[in-house]
């Protein structure tokens, strides 16, 4: 999963689902909070994890006692006890749900591109401008589409040269 190395409660867990939550419980406020909303209550006068330090240096026995109570309920089940408690948590979406809430975003970050009868939807660039006009997207070229172009004209070789070195299968061409 995805954790912080040095604050062993920003982490990810694994819920009774199988889903992930983002739990970036890295201040004392919150690692009670967090302990709170586990039904953990014991775990902060614990001296293993009574501190930041501790929880640290004991983090390999603190992370399967977090990791066991969360199996305890489904990730979306998790999100309103969490947040109750003033602890910061997210359900990790899979790339499916990711893609669907880009779509209805409004950001474009999903790109349909065509070219013939092939369609395919694209992740956008996530950098926007105010005052840009985004570059027109283009369906990617095909093998070798491009290679007499950036070897001719970027590159500076005559066409012989090309032909050459697409007669001795050095590079894929259109031919």
């Amino acid at each position: 999963g995805a954790r912080h190395d040095s604050i062993p409660t920003y982490r990810s867990f694994k819920a009774r689902d199988g889903r992930e939550l983002g739990v970036p419980a890295h201040t004392e406020r919150m690692w009670r909070g967090l302990c709170s909303a586990l039904a953990l209550n014991e775990l902060p006068d614990d001296p293993r994890f009574a501190t930041a330090a501790s929880r640290l240096e004991h983090k390999e026995e603190l992370w399967p006692i977090l990791e066991k109570a969360f199996l305890a309920r489904d990730a979306a089940d998790w999100i309103a006890p969490l947040t109750e408690q003033g602890v910061p948590v997210a359900l990790i979406k899979t790339v499916p749900e990711a893609l669907a809430d880009a779509r209805v975003g409004g950001r474009n970050m999903i790109v349909p591109l065509t070219r013939g009868d092939t369609h395919i939807d694209v992740v956008g660039n996530p950098i926007k401008f105010f005052d840009g006009i985004p570059p027109k997207p283009t369906y990617p070229p095909a093998l070798g589409e491009d290679a007499e172009k950036v070897l001719g004209e970027w590159l500076g070789m005559d066409a012989s040269e090309v032909a050459d070195l697409s007669a001795k299968r050095v590079i894929c061409s259109r031919a």
